[in-house]
């Protein structure tokens, strides 16, 4: 997929067929299996609570609430079971709205050293870190979903192309909607 630094980039073996955007993927692709498992097992280990309200409302039964368990219950037929998975969890965990809504961001040592360097930086160890490679994850994965901050889930994303196009879209818009204010004036 593509940085969000530097959006044109992309890998060697497609530079020279073409500079746009690959279409997103749906459901939870191959090599994306591994490594979501593994962020899943890994944030939801040492909280059972969590990881008992997610099987509940996933409806996925467990015989202990542990989190590698929910993990392979969730993969072992549908692996679009494994979004719906984290999507609860992001939905349900309240330590991760205390690190988004009452803790924040840190600031960063290193700010304005360099302008790929970010001002702001969530602690190590914190919720909001592991939901950011997980949106990291997403997108260098190129799936179709991403995490949505403010809603504390997953969202569809919009590709590239879609994304100017609305761009484009409200800036007519703007200028039709000025031009008619203008006039009435």
């Amino acid at each position: 997929m593509t940085d969000p630094e530097n959006p044109d980039w992309q890998p060697l073996s497609r530079r020279h067929i073409s500079m746009g955007e690959q279409a997103l993927l749906e459901g939870v692709p191959d090599h994306l299996i591994r490594p979501l498992k593994t962020w899943l097992a890994e944030y939801l280990a040492d909280h059972p609570k969590l990881t008992e309200r997610v099987a509940l409302q996933t409806r996925i039964a467990l015989e202990t609430p542990d989190s590698e368990q929910l993990v392979e219950a969730a993969s072992a037929n549908d692996l679009s079971v494994l979004l719906d998975v984290v999507d609860a969890v992001l939905h349900l965990d309240k330590g991760l709205w205390w690190d988004l809504d009452v803790a924040g961001p840190e600031p960063t040592m290193e700010a304005g050293m360099a302008e790929w360097i970010p001002d702001f930086s969530w602690p190590k160890g914190s919720k909001a870190a592991a939901v950011e490679r997980l949106d990291e994850m997403l997108m260098d994965a190129g799936s179709a979903f991403e995490v949505d901050w403010l809603q504390r889930c997953l969202r569809r994303r919009v590709d590239a192309t879609v994304a100017r196009f609305c761009l484009f879209g409200q800036w007519r818009v703007q200028v039709r909607m000025l031009a008619r204010w203008s006039a009435a004036w």
